[in-house]
């Protein structure tokens, strides 16, 4: 009976252990993240479309750096700055090119539209040493676009963006832009060559 007994407080301590110990998430802390209007695109983990954010101190200043983690359940919309309100913790053993810290959404505290006159700069081509990589997709007759994910309504400078995408010399190529009343579409206005 005592070995009965034994092996029962043995099996029961075993699960305690077992339930207190990895299925518990990291609870994280919360902070407050300022978002830009605008994405950029960029290589972090993957080539995509980043954000622009500020953190801490930097909030309110003209510094900006790329946010390349997702925020859980929040729901971005070109055009609007946003103060949002996240819990970040740490992802434990996280996959291969991860970033190891989870942002979820807890509040969004404001969510400011942009005056449709104010430009922006996103860079439409990326110079190396060797080649060049453009980040523009389509054409005339399809549309353009970045990376597949934001309409590039180019208007009377369609021609230009053509040129930059056929540009043989290894120059990055930006463009300046302006946010439309259509959802997910910006407005060339020019482009720079650096």
């Amino acid at each position: 009976m005592k070995k009965v007994a034994f092996y029962i407080v043995l099996a029961m301590s075993f699960l305690v252990v077992l339930s207190c110990d990895n299925d518990e998430p990291n609870q994280g802390v919360e902070e407050i993240l300022r978002i830009n209007h605008y994405t950029i695109a960029g290589h972090g983990p993957f080539l995509r479309m980043y954000n622009l954010v500020q953190k801490g101190d930097a909030i309110g200043t003209n510094d900006w750096e790329i946010f390349y983690a997702p925020v859980e359940n929040f729901e971005y919309e070109l055009g609007y700055v946003y103060e949002i309100l996240v819990n970040r913790s740490e992802i434990e053993d996280p996959p291969q090119d991860i970033i190891p810290i989870r942002y979820t959404l807890k509040e969004v505290i404001s969510k400011e539209k942009t005056s449709r006159q104010i430009e922006f700069e996103v860079k439409l081509r990326q110079s190396y040493t060797e080649e060049s990589e453009s980040y523009v997709t389509g054409s005339i007759d399809s549309g353009f676009k970045i990376l597949d994910q934001i309409i590039i309504d180019c208007n009377q400078n369609c021609n230009l963006l053509i040129d930059a995408q056929n540009e043989e010399e290894l120059v990055d190529v930006i463009g300046i832009f302006r946010h439309t009343e259509e959802a997910n579409t910006i407005k060339l206005i020019d482009l720079k060559n650096l």
